[in-house]
């Protein structure tokens, strides 16, 4: 990823769009700490790191593909891009 789409900053509804969740979802996310956040302004205005966003997509991505494999009874049944990516 570009250095300079890295540093981008988000708002907290750009993120709630990404993540498909509302944006009071981001705000109390902030507040409790599990978001990365900078405030901004004289208003405090929240951003989040876009390569934050990007890290939290990474590890629910790789979370779910590791679970994936457990819905199937016959292995047989897992995609094979799941075996491969398990082998990997």
């Amino acid at each position: 990823m570009d250095t300079a789409v890295q540093n981008q900053l988000l708002t907290p509804g750009e993120v709630a769009r990404i993540l498909h969740v509302n944006v009071n979802t981001i705000r109390r996310w902030c507040d409790r700490g599990i978001l990365t956040h900078y405030r901004i302004g004289n208003r405090g205005d929240r951003r989040i790191p876009l390569s934050f966003v990007v890290s939290i997509i990474s590890q629910v991505h790789d979370r779910i593909t590791a679970l994936v494999p457990s819905v199937y009874d016959d292995d047989s049944k897992v995609p094979s891009y799941i075996r491969e990516y398990q082998a990997s």
